[in-house]
């Protein structure tokens, strides 16, 4: 009986066909009403004098779908949702089930099965609604940094990942570290330059890794090295203003997770070496198609390095003896004429491994660094300037 219910569009057009057969109406007639063609109503007709009302149901009715699950396959999936991908959102699954397992899926008939075998599915927590500022145009345009700590290994102990997210596009590059640091950043920044190339501007925290909060106007090392590249900061005021990252490192938190479980990556050092694959399939799926396709990128010059452009400067007073205090280091400076220096500062780079280089008048010049245990002796080591 169930199988021959029928709908009220079926019952309706039974009803127009029927005053075709008392000849109230014509084919042409009904055709208008059912908003169909001619032919296709005179087929619709042809069925209805041959097999009667019942003869308008779709052949199909009452079938099962050649699409259904066999229970062997829905037993397979269930099964590795409740073993392997616990915890698993069905977006999130039945990618790797596809991936890993041959297994094809859709993301809605795979919510659908862990309702069934009460599997639980969890809920995403909307926030409340805000006006969300435009995106930038122009892919490299501006970028957006932070931090994001969380339990990336399931040990108990948190580390940081350091997110970096194209406005126009949402294509993403991170680091692992264990603390959001300046040499984290700058590497971060680097891995974005020598991929795609110099950005125009970085919307950050003000954080002291990026910019001072006591005086914003003083540049930090990263600062610095944006200023080098001609890149500009642009200071957030509030988590609401830079969401599209925020946004970006929920998402890291509930994916990444995963797949490093998966693969049993416990260690910052492993993290980073799956990283490389993970954002390029994050950003196959995620990222999008900037309003405007010219690239606002600038080239990095081939020969410039990191360690050109990031540097702590510092300035230090020189002795007449033509050494130098720094960081409880005695430098020896080489001398530069047979007389006492002239009363002037010395500068001082320092990179983020540690190298120093020193500058006299503008002029790199050549030092070497006095052992504490030689001072008195005035045996020096030799070291090679690495700058």
């Amino acid at each position: 009986m169930e199988r021959h219910r029928m709908s009220i569009k079926e019952l309706e057009r039974a009803a127009l066909l029927s005053e075709i057969l008392r000849g109230s109406l014509n084919l042409k007639d009904v055709s208008i009403k059912l908003g169909l063609s001619y032919r296709q109503t005179r087929r619709i007709y042809a069925k209805y004098k041959q097999f009667g009302a019942i003869g308008l149901k779709h052949g199909l009715v009452g079938r099962l779908s050649s699409r259904r699950l066999s229970s062997e396959k829905e037993s397979v999936i269930t099964s590795l949702l409740r073993d392997k991908y616990i915890g698993f959102g069905p977006t999130l699954a039945s990618e790797h089930l596809s991936d890993e397992e041959g297994i094809t899926i859709s993301k809605e008939r795979l919510r659908q099965l862990m309702h069934k075998n009460d599997i639980p599915v969890n809920k995403r927590k909307r926030s409340s609604h805000r006006s969300r500022r435009n995106r930038k145009e122009h892919f490299g345009e501006m970028l957006q940094i932070d931090g994001s700590f969380h339990d990336w290994f399931n040990t108990d102990k948190q580390c940081c990942l350091v997110n970096l997210i194209d406005d126009a596009t949402s294509t993403n590059l991170g680091l692992f570290a264990s603390e959001e640091t300046t040499e984290a950043a700058a590497t971060l920044l680097w891995q974005w330059i020598e991929r795609y190339g110099i950005p125009r501007s970085i919307y950050a925290d003000r954080k002291n890794v990026y910019i001072h909060k006591e005086h914003p106007h003083k540049l930090s090392v990263f600062g610095e090295m944006c200023e080098r590249l001609g890149i500009a900061i642009i200071p957030a005021y509030s988590p609401q203003a830079k969401g599209r990252i925020e946004r970006s490192n929920g998402t890291h938190q509930d994916r990444l997770v995963k797949k490093m479980a998966l693969k049993q990556i416990t260690s910052i050092q492993q993290a980073n070496d799956l990283l490389p694959e993970y954002f390029r399939q994050h950003n196959s799926k995620f990222a999008i198609k900037p309003e405007n396709d010219e690239d606002a990128h600038r080239q990095k010059p081939k020969k410039l390095k990191l360690t050109d452009v990031c540097y702590r400067t510092s300035t230090r007073k020189i002795m007449n003896d033509w050494t130098v205090k720094y960081k409880n280091l005695t430098l020896q400076i080489t001398r530069q004429s047979a007389y006492p220096p002239a009363k002037t500062n010395i500068t001082i780079h320092e990179t983020m491994d540690g190298q120093i280089t020193v500058y006299y008048r503008n002029a790199k010049v050549e030092y070497k660094i006095i052992k504490k245990e030689d001072i008195s002796t005035l045996l020096y080591e030799d070291i090679s300037i690495l700058v």
